[in-house]
């Protein structure tokens, strides 16, 4: 059964997301549902300086896993978030995008949230809704779970043409 629903657009009210799962992992975060430790997440647009990102972030998204598996989170109900722009400079993201296989090879369903984010370019949120579409249209290709993204109507229908 699903835990979360929520609109997404109030211009849309007939879409929603459902998300069938207990837990999303997403980097620089802790899960405090599952009773973890809680991290005091770097502060927002704060960025850290990771050696190797792709690394780093597989490194992390593992000793999550770990936790959750240990806590027993069952392995059906993880998906991971990378945590595209949390902690990241422009080209981490884009590293993180351009290795997304390396992460989809810890074996979950992998959610990205790239939605209208600075690495994207422009100076308004509103400015990078495109990009958001053909990163949206990227990941489709590579077989990501989910994407989290503002602009949903515009999304699916960059899937479907």
């Amino acid at each position: 059964e699903p835990v979360a629903k929520a609109p997404v657009e109030s211009k849309e009210p007939e879409l929603f997301i459902i998300v069938p799962c207990e837990i999303v992992f997403k980097t620089k975060h802790s899960a405090k549902e599952a009773g973890f430790k809680i991290e005091t997440p770097p502060p927002f647009g704060a960025v850290t300086e990771p050696v190797d990102v792709v690394a780093d972030v597989v490194i992390e998204l593992q000793n999550q896993l770990t936790k959750a598996l240990a806590a027993g989170i069952e392995e059906k109900n993880i998906v991971l978030d990378p945590g595209i722009g949390f902690a990241k400079d422009a080209e981490h993201n884009w590293e993180l995008l351009r290795h997304i296989d390396d992460i989809k090879a810890i074996g979950y369903p992998i959610l990205i949230g790239h939605s209208r984010k600075r690495f994207l370019g422009g100076d308004h949120p509103d400015q990078r809704e495109a990009a958001t579409i053909e990163v949206t249209k990227k990941l489709a290709t590579q077989g990501i779970w989910g994407v989290r993204v503002h602009g949903v109507r515009a999304n699916v229908e960059a899937l479907h043409s």
